[in-house]
């Protein structure tokens, strides 16, 4: 039975903003692309093998097409992006975001990045926990997956603190932005029974 059937996935009420102990999340906007281009130019080595599509933006006026890009997968309900504001004097700190939403079962994969000043803060769990809730309560969501470069340990330790299991690792499934090197990713999941039973236990 298709999951979606009945529902009017373009009238999906999603928060443009939404506040956690130490984050602002909010949608990109224009005023923010002379920042992002300085930040993501700091950024580039370290996103490059992971978000390439960031570490491509060079200019403002690149900046602000990916903006309005976004605002398209919004509306499309394809994907749903967040970047990361600290709310003691505003930093940009990262990204977090539902994307490659299959709405016929649904599922859907979570992303994360952090500059690397905002590293070893626990800000990507913080920030992944409100999403993850986003995505079943609000988007009803049937499957999350969080998938990661075996050797980024990091990403790892964030999947596993936010209750997702590890399913398993699929070699060669990834290839980096050289277009050459291939990488072994592990696979971690979600399911709403498994939100709602940790959501239950906690409440206990």
């Amino acid at each position: 039975m298709n999951a979606s059937a009945g529902r009017d996935i373009l009238s999906i009420a999603i928060p443009h903003q939404i506040e956690t102990p130490r984050l602002l999340m909010r949608t990109y906007q224009l005023p923010d692309a002379s920042v992002l281009t300085e930040i993501f130019r700091k950024e580039r080595d370290r996103l490059r093998d992971d978000f390439p599509s960031r570490a491509s933006l060079v200019t403002e006026a690149e900046v602000e097409t990916f903006f309005f890009y976004t605002m398209r997968q919004w509306r499309a309900r394809t994907a749903v992006y967040f970047s990361l504001w600290t709310k003691v004097s505003p930093t940009y700190v990262g990204e977090v975001g539902i994307k490659e939403i299959v709405w016929t079962i649904p599922k859907a994969d979570l992303s994360y990045f952090l500059t690397k000043e905002a590293e070893g803060k626990g800000l990507a769990t913080e920030a992944v926990r409100a999403l993850v809730h986003l995505a079943f309560d609000a988007l009803h969501i049937h499957k999350l997956q969080i998938r990661c470069a075996v050797e980024n340990v990091r990403s790892q330790r964030v999947a596993e603190r936010c209750g997702f299991l590890r399913e398993g690792v699929l070699r060669s499934d990834a290839v980096r932005a050289d277009g050459k090197t291939l990488v072994d990713l592990v696979y971690y999941g979600m399911t709403h029974q498994d939100f709602s039973s940790r959501a239950s236990s906690s409440h206990e």
